[in-house]
């Protein structure tokens, strides 16, 4: 029985699963006039969610530049009581997008809706469950917030990748990744765009290589048994192989092994074979920039459009 298998997912499995054409935006779903239940709110954001997708926008994003937000204003509701009561609710869906940076409205329409069912949460799901995410006119709506968002990074573009790579020399890399990533393909700078992804793309694996690679070491120095490698393994997988000190990683895992013997075990990080390793570093690093964004709410990020 082998005492350890360290398993490290390929680079691109988690990148290709991000669709780099895909502009990315926040989808919220705000109270104003009455409380919205919180059941009814999150399948409101999943049709929202739905129709943006049909034009290329990823609203599954936390924190996101520019935000498709739902304001439901209920205009009537009437409760009939008895053995089998019934909850009737009229809603003006009114519907923004905004840049959550400069505070700016760039589009907003109203959708009316209505829904019935025995309880409040009932009626406001089948309220929201009638919004039809394919309608034409929603759709062409959507069409035209998009071209906006797009107009806006065909602009900013190379604002956003000065910005990024002041924050790269700060060594703020998975803030810098954040920043490139949210930049879609259809930016007319994206190449710009990728060459900068991959410059900042080496400083977080080249630094990052070399903090894991000083903590394994200290690891190991202080318990060469099956503990220590372990701990050890566990750091030096995190070390991707266009670091600059991965054959010093590699040196130590061979010193390692020897210790422990053949049936210690370390699978290293490798790139898929048979497809574009440029392209591969690109979606390793969108994918680290996406996953970061969506841990961090930017302090810059200004909601007072949100309640105008």
């Amino acid at each position: 029985m082998k005492r350890i298998i360290w398993i490290a997912a390929l680079l691109l499995h988690v990148g290709m699963q991000l669709k780099a054409q895909d502009i990315p935006m926040s989808v919220m779903v705000i109270e104003q006039s009455a409380p919205v239940p919180m059941i009814a709110a999150n399948n409101l954001e999943v049709k929202l969610c739905q129709a943006l997708s049909l034009q290329g926008v990823n609203g599954g994003i936390e924190y996101a530049t520019f935000s498709l937000v739902a304001v439901p204003v209920e205009t009537s509701k009437n409760i009939v009581s008895g053995l089998q009561p019934m909850v009737t609710v009229s809603l003006d869906l009114a519907l923004f997008v905004g840049n959550n940076i400069t505070g700016d409205k760039l589009a907003s329409t109203s959708v009316k809706l209505r829904g019935a069912g025995t309880s409040e949460e009932k009626a406001y799901s089948a309220a929201f469950g009638s919004l039809n995410y394919n309608d034409a006119d929603l759709q062409s709506w959507i069409k035209n917030g998009t071209a906006k968002v797009v107009a806006y990074y065909d602009r900013e573009a190379p604002n956003l990748i000065r910005q990024a790579k002041r924050l790269g020399t700060q060594h703020k890399y998975e803030d810098a990744l954040a920043l490139l990533s949210a930049i879609p393909a259809c930016c007319k700078h994206i190449e710009n765009v990728d060459v900068a992804i991959l410059d900042v793309w080496s400083g977080y694996v080249n630094h990052n290589g070399q903090v894991y690679l000083a903590q394994a070491r200290s690891v190991w120095a202080a318990n060469q048994n099956e503990v220590g490698a372990n701990a050890a393994a566990l750091l030096l997988s995190e070390i991707y192989p266009d670091a600059s000190c991965y054959p010093e990683a590699l040196s130590l895992t061979k010193e390692i092994q020897a210790r422990m013997g053949d049936e210690w075990t370390f699978s290293k990080k490798m790139y898929q074979d048979g497809v574009d390793l440029e392209a591969q570093r690109i979606e390793a690093a969108r994918a680290i920039g996406v996953a970061y964004g969506n841990n961090q709410q930017p302090e810059t990020h200004n909601n007072h459009w949100l309640v105008r």
